[in-house]
């Protein structure tokens, strides 16, 4: 599974954002003793150190117990934003984690209270 998190500097939650009644209805959680097993790898591109990020992380590995392999991006940014501002990804105000230590001491808060079926390995790019 792959996520995407961006800041826009061009504004695209604005223009691009849009919701369309389908006649979906979400049922709540689903139980607590819920497994995923088809799930093996986890790619976040805009990964931030925040609460919310780790919280989802600690969930998904929670569940899916055959996941293999955990790789966490900086941010990317958006070719409208590239064009139009000329922007890189150097420019943006990123909240990755950068040194050794903090993606070490991530990792460990990541882990822990977990208890894996298969260890995964969680990586910083």
């Amino acid at each position: 599974m792959c996520l995407s998190v961006r800041d826009h500097w061009c504004g695209a939650e604005t223009r691009d954002a849009h919701c369309e009644e389908r006649g979906m209805h979400w049922k709540p959680s689903l139980g607590a003793d819920f497994k995923h097993e088809n799930l093996a790898r986890l790619t976040i591109y805009g990964f931030q150190s925040a609460y919310r990020f780790i919280r989802y992380v600690k969930r998904v590995i929670s569940v899916a117990v055959n996941i293999k392999e955990i790789s966490l991006h900086d941010t990317k940014v958006c070719d409208f934003c590239t064009e139009e501002f000329g922007l890189k990804r150097d420019d943006c105000l990123s909240k990755y984690t950068r040194t050794s230590r903090k993606k070490d001491l991530l990792r460990e808060r990541i882990k822990e209270g977990l208890v894996m079926t298969s260890p995964a390995a969680i990586h910083f790019n």
